[in-house]
């Protein structure tokens, strides 16, 4: 990948990262999870680990996204200097 398209990348992912939409989405759904997670019986062992990989795998995108904007603008200083 150029360096244009690491900066375009960047640009794109700081859009969905500032979607205040997208984010009230992301919290509504760790929200409800746990709550899944705090109302689950001693036996739902597997629906408590279902709703721990949803939070995981939320958090695993925005840690990603994150990453795609920062290498962005690491290429857009590497291009101004």
């Amino acid at each position: 990948m150029d360096s244009d398209q690491v900066i375009k990348r960047g640009r794109r992912a700081e859009t969905v990262l500032k979607d205040e939409l997208l984010a009230e989405a992301f919290e509504a759904i760790k929200k409800d999870q746990l709550g899944v997670i705090q109302s689950s019986q001693m036996a739902d062992a597997a629906k408590r680990e279902s709703a721990y990989y949803m939070m995981k795998a939320i958090e695993a995108l925005q840690i990603k996204l994150n990453s795609f904007f920062q290498d962005g603008k690491f290429e857009e200083r590497k291009i101004k200097n």
